[in-house]
């Protein structure tokens, strides 16, 4: 096969890197440069921009590059520009292994110093690092699963997942790579005394799904699967020594010292293999593969180019029946137009009020729903809490105070991979498994995951432990035109929960834990869904385009409706429901996206009486009334408890992305300050009085007796936080010398300790009329309590 040479540098070792996003080829020289190539026009001179020396690795993220140096330099490299940004970190001893992570807002890199280090590009290159037990010799990533395996010199092989903020150790694979110690410190020699840096492979590698790491040991790479951490039986024996591989699509290939081979992964079966020659005795340092076109790294600044690798295979036909019907055409594969068929363009409605109809794919995100097309009766898009539209080829499909789920797409083979994490991880390990529905709904309890198809019906319940005898899957009866819009599962303890799932006809249907029908009511169309953690359901209704109400049903009182279709005050926008969930005394609460307010319901046990009362701007606190440096700042919800709202700060984004922030507790506030130095004391008088009316509502429904005297303690203290309120407020009329406030203020305390402390106060400000009134309230006030 025709090799192209590009002598790109006459000397140093050359690493090879195609961007995908620039349809560029990069080429590392560790002699201080990096050559930016278009491989489709051979007349273009490349680009050059000036880098530091002695480089020891490479990553690639849309326009930037980031490398490592045996100096400890992390340098980031603008691709826009064509320009270096500098050093954004500097370790003390030689850097090994960097990549980008979450989608290019941070980096991870590792050396000689026994650290993992994570950059934060969006937070000012912000630097945390974890320790660990050994030197890194590599990093590979996984964009689907958001994992990195760190190599380690001592043989084993770490796992982490990165999704989060702090980066958490998932499993170490003991004793499956060679040991190895890199001991360059400045120029790195492979072809003399740092030889066995090179032709010792410690790299590990994700399959493209994510679902599989790849490592190299005694010149066969080894596979083991990501949900179990078992080796499986499908292995790459090579018979020569590894320099470098990598999983590229559907393809495996492996880099030796004069060989290079191509496997097909899903089979195991090698497809091509071929020889190379480098000129004199320079060494093979790494390969890329990108559009059938292959580049190889040397050791003396050449690069080899091979086009159209595997051309002929495909012409005959022996890879069309494993890859071509799965080729994801927005990964730039060569398919023709008449290759794919493209599916009819459904039309939807943008504003029912002024009948503007335009395709599918115009939609904007949040108007973008799987169903709605005009023949549907109802324009209802499905719901889960706390989930967020799809980022590139992954969203959160749901979260809330216990954890959250996402999927990945894998348009290769048409699945998914859900993952659910929790917030502590003292309770639940993290676990991921691949899918072939489109699941697009999904609950999370304390116990499990339930997930649901819209358009099918389908439903699937599993629990967080390993075993998945209890998991059932099953479809619910739908009519033409029917689809599921919201699902939810209770959250007590024992294993009484119920599955409850509601569609756009307005059907609720009711099912245990273990997947048995129990019940099914007709009601109005349904948006949305959410369960407390005991019996109550709470249900949102779209009556017409702009107008929702919402219901309340209790299954453990045969199936009792607190409330029924009262309108609730949702005003349209993007965000319509930015988070919906119960407080730990079962009082619904919601947060919508217009006003970014978190409401909570109060009396709704009483017919006709239920009422929202708003307890925290989330955005005013969240941006600290407006302060410039976080104008940007938003707020997602996940649940309120003990009067704090537990939430995610997202920095210049409206839905949280990876990696995602840790929680938060928002000490909520009544809405009624203009600014942060607004008279606290006033605020605290209304939500000591506010709290402690709908805490008191609350008792006098009935609870346990461990909540009773919890909820009396909770009532004792806003009485004395209101009491305090009240007196400071007292203070602060007579200071004004306003004496008709001062009485007004007096009039509200009912407690004998503050109304005395109140005259005194007055004495204070030698008002002795004022104090003389304060004291006939006490009087009248001890003759009541007689």
């Amino acid at each position: 096969m025709p090799h192209r040479k590009i002598t790109a540098f006459p000397d140093g070792n050359s690493f090879v890197y195609y961007n995908e996003s620039l349809d560029k080829l990069l080429i590392g020289n560790s002699e201080g440069l990096i050559k930016v190539f278009n491989v489709h026009d051979t007349e273009q001179d490349p680009t050059s921009i000036d880098i530091l020396e002695n480089l020891t690795s490479l990553s690639l993220s849309s326009n930037n590059v980031v490398l490592t140096t045996t100096e400890g330099h992390v340098e980031l490299i603008d691709l826009k520009d064509n320009v270096s940004k500098g050093t954004i970190f500097r370790s003390e001893l030689p850097l090994r292994a960097v990549e980008f992570i979450n989608q290019g807002n941070r980096i991870i890199c590792g050396g000689d110093d026994n650290k993992l280090i994570i950059v934060d590009l969006q937070d000012s290159n912000s630097v945390k690092d974890i320790d660990i037990p050994d030197q890194v010799v590599n990093i590979s990533y996984s964009s689907k699963g958001e994992t990195v395996s760190i190599s380690l010199s001592n043989g084993n092989v770490q796992v982490y997942s990165v999704v989060n903020e702090e980066i958490n150790l998932v499993q170490t694979l003991t004793s499956v790579i060679p040991r190895k110690i890199n001991c360059s410190m400045d120029k790195v020699d492979y072809n003399n005394e740092n030889h066995d840096e090179l032709i010792t492979c410690t790299k590990s590698q994700w399959s493209a799904d994510g679902n599989y790491l790849l490592i190299p040991i005694d010149n066969t790479i080894k596979v083991f699967e990501r949900s179990s951490w078992k080796e499986v039986e499908k292995r790459f024996k090579i018979d020569e020594k590894i320099i470098d591989f990598i999983i590229k699509d559907q393809y495996l290939l492996v880099l030796t010292l004069n060989v290079f081979k191509v496997f097909d992964f899903k089979t195991g079966k090698s497809i091509h293999e071929d020889d190379f020659e480098f000129d004199e005795d320079s060494l093979p340092i790494n390969l890329s593969f990108y559009k059938n076109n292959l580049f190889l790294g040397s050791t003396n600044g050449e690069t080899i180019h091979i086009k159209k690798l595997l051309e002929e295979q495909e012409e005959n036909g022996e890879l069309n029946d494993l890859f071509v019907n799965d080729v994801d055409v927005s990964d730039d594969e060569e398919l023709k137009e008449s290759d794919v068929e493209e599916p009819a363009k459904r039309k939807y409605y943008l504003h029912e009020e002024d009948d503007l109809i335009i395709d599918e794919e115009d939609l904007p995100d949040f108007k973008r729903p799987k169903h709605s097309p005009i023949n549907t009766p109802s324009k209802i898009i499905p719901y889960s809490p706390g989930s967020a539209p799809f980022q590139n080829d992954r969203r959160y499909l749901t979260m809330n105070n216990h954890g959250y789920a996402w999927i990945v797409q894998n348009k290769e083979n048409k699945s998914i991979t859900i993952t659910v994490s929790f917030f502590d991880r003292s309770l639940n390990n993290e676990y991921h498994f691949t899918e072939y529905h489109e699941f697009d709904l999904a609950s999370i309890n304390q116990k499990g995951i339930l997930l649901g198809e819209s358009s099918t019906g389908l439903l699937y319940y599993r629990p967080h432990n390993e075993s998945t005898n209890e998991s059932w899957e099953k479809k619910i009866p739908l009519l033409d035109d029917e689809y599921i819009t919201g699902i939810c599962v209770t959250d007590s303890d024992t294993d009484n929960n119920d599955v409850v799932v509601g569609t756009n006809f307005g059907y609720l249907r009711f099912f245990n834990q273990y997947g048995i029908s129990l019940n099914v009511i007709k009601t109005m169309p349904i948006t949305t869904l959410v369960a407390s953690a005991v019996s109550h359901i709470f249900i949102i209704h779209q009556t017409s385009n702009s107008i929702f109400n919402f219901s309340i049903v209790d299954t453990d009182q045969d199936y009792k409706f607190y409330q029924q279709h009262v309108h609730l005050p949702l005003i349209e926008h993007p965000q319509l429901i930015k988070g919906i969930f119960f407080n730990e005394y079962n009082d619904p609460c919601i947060v919508t996206g217009h006003d970014d307010t978190l409401l909570i319901l109060h009396a709704w046990r009483e017919s006709n009486n239920a009422k929202w009362i708003p307890i925290l701007n989330c955005k005013k606190v969240i941006t600290d009334y407006g302060a410039e440096n976080k104008k940007n700042w938003n707020c997602w919800p996940l649940g309120l408890l003990d009067d704090k709202l537990n939430c995610l700060i997202l920095k210049n984004s409206q839905y949280p992305g990876f990696p995602l922030p840790l929680p938060i507790e928002l000490n909520i506030e009544i809405p009624i300050k203009h600014n942060r130095d607004d008279n606290v004391n006033e605020e605290i008088h209304v939500r000591s009085t506010t709290m402690g009316r709908i805490l008191a509502n609350t008792l006098n429904e009935g609870v346990s007796k461990s909540n009773e005297d919890e909820i009396m303690t909770k009532l004792e203290n806003y009485q004395r936080e209101l009491d305090r309120s009240l007196v400071k407020l007292f203070a602060d009329s007579c200071g004004e010398n306003n004496l008709s406030k001062a009485m007004s203020i007096a009039k509200m305390i009912r407690n004998d300790k503050a109304l005395m402390a109140v005259s005194k106060v007055a004495e204070r400000f030698d008002f002795l009329s004022l104090a003389a009134k304060v004291g006939q309230l006490r009087e009248n006030l001890l003759e009541l309590d007689d």
